[in-house]
């Protein structure tokens, strides 16, 4: 007995057209997301770890409102990455 594999099928795309129920629903996501600051850490082998060198990630459109706050790597973190790979 052979599997049958269905054929594959694409996404219906969205128009996201002014009054459509998909636009509202993404203008009302990006604005509880503009209400938010979130922390990125850097992740090392499943580890999350926060340094002491942080930079802030902003809105594209409006520099001065950052979304997030992402930590920077030092060297040690680097070779940390790479040794985490070769396990």
């Amino acid at each position: 007995m052979s599997a049958r594999i269905p054929a594959p099928e694409n996404d219906v795309n969205k128009s996201y057209l002014p009054g459509s129920p998909e636009r509202a629903e993404l203008k009302a996501r990006l604005a509880q997301m503009a209400g938010e600051r979130i922390e990125i850490p850097l992740v090392i082998g499943g580890c999350d770890i926060r340094t002491s060198r942080t930079e802030q990630a902003v809105m594209p459109h409006d520099h001065r409102h950052a979304l997030a706050d992402w930590y920077g790597a030092e060297t040690s973190h680097v070779h940390a990455a790479i040794a985490a790979l070769c396990r």
